[in-house]
């Protein structure tokens, strides 16, 4: 699995969308065929890929793959595939994503979490890369859905044009991805408490994801 990011470079036919973003249609493509083969596959089969992968190709491999997968998705998450006012496929990339971290989450946790004394085997950059994409996943603006208010009132016409389409897109940010924010939200404690819940001493590459973690949120630990 190649990182889309490195794909791009590669392109030679990038266009621009709406947003003065550029983006490759082929990436594109090649996003829409990934993501509806996770959408298109029920998520027991989804895990028992992942754990098959790991079965078969080891730990570290695995490891790899988990991160190529982060990687991926936060470029996808980056609009480096499509334009940020295609809201239609942008929904549908969280939707898959969220669907993809739940199997993954389970798999974090019970292979990537060492016992205290082999604390020096944590893997603490797959953790800060699974934290980051899913973090970048839920502040998204695209799952936005509260009302908004004008910023500058230049006429009452004006104003309900602008609530009128902040309400359309609402509806259908819940009627294409049901509530995406909140499932990940359960997803990002499961893996938090897996981190902060153990009773074991926290080793030193643990005490940096808490800090990276930290960071992203923009709080102090």
């Amino acid at each position: 699995m190649a990182s889309l990011s490195v794909v791009q470079k590669n392109a030679s036919n990038p266009s621009s969308g709406e947003d003065g973003k550029l983006f490759n249609p082929g990436l594109g493509e090649t996003a829409i065929v990934f993501l509806s083969l996770i959408l298109s596959a029920p998520t027991k089969h989804v895990y028992n890929f992942l754990e098959s992968s790991y079965d078969i190709e080891g730990k570290d491999h695995f490891a790899v793959l988990l991160t190529q997968f982060f990687k991926v998705a936060t470029s996808i998450l980056d609009n480096d595939a499509w334009p940020t006012t295609w809201l239609n496929v942008n929904i549908l990339t969280h939707k898959v994503l969220i669907k993809m971290m739940d199997p993954i989450s389970t798999l974090l946790k019970r292979i990537f979490i060492p016992p205290p004394t082999a604390a020096k085997l944590f893997s603490g950059d797959l953790w800060r890369d699974a934290y980051y994409m899913l973090l970048k996943l839920l502040s998204s603006d695209q799952l936005v859905i509260e009302d908004f208010t004008a910023q500058v009132w230049q006429g009452q016409s004006q104003v309900l044009q602008l609530y009128d389409f902040f309400l359309q897109k609402r509806r259908a940010v819940w009627r294409l991805g049901g509530d995406i924010r909140g499932e990940g939200a359960e997803i990002l404690s499961r893996l938090w408490e897996a981190l902060v819940g153990s009773e074991s001493p926290v080793s030193e590459a643990l005490q940096r994801v808490r800090s990276i973690f930290f960071r992203l949120l923009g709080t102090n630990s």
